[in-house]
């Protein structure tokens, strides 16, 4: 509760993980994993309303992306979770606006009238039903991880840390800067150590040591 977490005249740290975006990926729900995302984007807001940006910095991240497709082209007005509506694929056959790479949700080439072996047919598949699983281009029983960069954002103070391509390892040390808990005695609430672009040039190092 937030009554509990204000009474610490120094503040507090509140870690907050939406967890379940990360295992409906792995399921390859794709439904779920909105649908999770778009409640955690309502966390976001109530701790932004409850909190000041005056001396409360929220950041915003991930610890990895997922191998998460959304396929180009569909018609405008397209819903998000149905076909594509593309109609020159080579074979004729619909692929869904969203998929996986690899995970549960592969489905076995089948072989046709014509004795070729084709994609399977999704048409009369439940799109919208909760635990549907967007198409997996190859069979695993759990979706891996992606590598791409994942975005950051921040709002409140030193929220200008966090911009730009930084390493994983940064965002703790330059969190631990802005609170002035850093374990360096770097802060900043110590301004005899220098520029604040000279502590943030040695934080960078120091995440940098950490990875």
């Amino acid at each position: 509760r937030s009554s509990d977490l204000s009474r610490n005249p120094k503040g507090f740290y509140l870690f907050v993980e939406g967890g379940r975006i990360d295992q409906a990926h792995h399921s390859n729900y794709g439904r779920r994993a909105l649908r999770e995302t778009l409640q955690f984007d309502d966390a976001i807001k109530l701790g932004d309303e409850m909190t000041s940006d005056e001396e409360t910095l929220i950041v915003i991240t991930a610890d990895h992306s997922h191998l998460f497709t959304l396929a180009g082209d569909p018609p405008r007005g397209n819903p998000i979770l149905g076909l594509s509506g593309n109609t020159d694929n080579n074979d004729g056959l619909p692929f869904g606006t969203l998929a996986y790479i690899n995970g549960p949700g592969y489905r076995p080439h089948v072989i046709n009238g014509d004795n070729v072996c084709v994609r399977a047919d999704i048409t009369a598949d439940e799109l919208n039903a909760p635990s549907y699983q967007q198409v997996a281009q190859v069979p695993r029983g759990s979706a891996t991880h992606a590598g791409e960069d994942v975005l950051i954002y921040a709002k409140g103070p030193w929220a200008h840390l966090f911009v730009g391509t930084n390493e994983q390892s940064f965002i703790p040390h330059a969190m631990a800067y802005a609170a002035c808990i850093h374990p360096s005695g770097q802060n900043m609430c110590d301004r005899t150590s220098g520029a604040d672009s000279v502590i943030v040039q040695r934080i960078l190092q120091i995440g940098r040591a950490h990875v």
